[in-house]
């Protein structure tokens, strides 16, 4: 077992040696899973510190491959962050949400799947902000995040569905 830091997790964690080597898809922190891990210099348990320039050995798996003048070459890093800070929205308040069918009035798009409301089509409106969508689109686009696709307002609030009456 070999001592790294899990930028991830943000603490320090064991991974066998050999999880360690090019190539090798097991470089995951046993904690969340996250792949930017780097090797300890030495014993002590201490987080690297803030700026401090080291020389580091950095397991990223078997894509990375550092090319270029940087440290680090040309890779983007906000690629390796693995946490979703969007959380799917309630189910009890996707089925809350006002449904209806199209009634073919004016010529509108759905913003999930970029196609127009049909007659009959059955939508669902998200009470803060009015946008409307194929009944279907929102409700996958929901299973991800809790936010309007379009305005990114909150649906959800505490797991209950917003709703405005007229």
């Amino acid at each position: 077992m070999e001592s790294v830091w899990c930028h991830d997790c943000a603490r320090r964690v064991h991974v066998a040696a050999a999880a360690l080597d090019q190539g090798s898809r097991d470089a995951k922190c046993p904690s969340c899973d996250g792949i930017f891990l780097e090797r300890a210099e030495s014993s002590s348990a201490a987080a690297p510190a803030r700026g401090q320039r080291t020389g580091i050995s950095v397991v990223f798996g078997p894509a990375f491959v550092a090319h270029g003048d940087g440290a680090f070459g040309d890779f983007d890093f906000t690629q390796l962050d693995t946490r979703n800070f969007d959380a799917p929205c309630d189910a009890r308040a996707v089925e809350a949400l006002p449904e209806r069918a199209w009634d073919g009035g004016d010529e509108k798009t759905c913003s999930v799947c970029l196609s127009e409301f049909a007659r009959g089509d059955r939508v669902k409106t998200i009470p803060k902000c009015s946008h409307e969508f194929h009944l279907n689109c929102l409700t996958e686009w929901l299973k991800l995040r809790d936010t309007c696709p379009v305005c990114r307002c909150k649906v959800c609030d505490d797991g209950v569905a917003t709703t405005t009456t007229a």
